[in-house]
């Protein structure tokens, strides 16, 4: 899968939800499902579920692991939505086309995000092929971006959550993973490092 900067998905993403996500899959035309991924986007009217990770609370604003929850931000600020709170989740509705999206950011921290994923998505009857998560990667350089359509949790806590929580153990749900990077001081624990903050250049 090939990459891109972040600062045009971040762009793309003031746009609508699914018009970032279908701008960015044009990066890896050569993988079949994503192709699938994006037709699917194109043309369904049906509500998909767009959800980013994160931890609440002034602590971990702006933090590398909140990643997630800054680029949903981005979302629902260009769509012009408003959250309210719901199902232990800051939710937001917006509309793309004929394309219904709940946007959301769960307020459960990190570990416990599939138990709010799991309401939404038995709430507005969305299934996990449905479900877009949109989460900070440690093994993507930082300021890109991957898509995927399914795969392992690959060690993040948020999305064993989502797994083991929400789809009922499948791993077959699309995500989009930001690039943090890994820490260029191998000594700095790992939790240290997805805990701090950007430096204005790395932001």
């Amino acid at each position: 899968v090939r990459v891109m900067p972040l600062g045009k998905v971040v762009r793309a993403m003031k746009r609508t939800a699914l018009g970032a996500l279908k701008a960015t899959t044009h990066v890896a035309r050569a993988v079949n499902p994503l192709r699938a991924l994006k037709r699917t986007l194109s043309t369904d009217s049906s509500t998909w579920l767009i959800c980013g990770l994160g931890n609440p609370g002034a602590k971990f604003t702006r933090t590398k692991h909140n990643v997630g929850f800054d680029v949903i931000d981005e979302v629902v600020s260009g769509c012009g939505g408003e959250y309210a709170s719901e199902r232990k989740a800051l939710v937001a509705k917006v509309t793309f086309d004929a394309t219904s999206c709940v946007v959301c950011k769960p307020q459960t921290f990190m570990n416990l995000s599939g138990k709010s994923v799991r309401q939404l998505m038995k709430a507005y009857q969305i299934p996990k092929e449905r479900v877009v998560i949109v989460y900070d990667d440690l093994d993507t350089n930082l300021g890109e971006m991957k898509i995927k359509v399914s795969g392992s949790h690959g060690g993040h806590n948020g999305i064993r959550s989502i797994i083991d929580d929400a789809t009922n153990g499948s791993r077959d749900f699309p995500r989009v993973k930001i690039g943090i990077g890994r820490p260029s001081d191998a000594n700095v624990p790992i939790y240290e490092y997805v805990l701090s903050r950007f430096s204005e250049r790395g932001r």
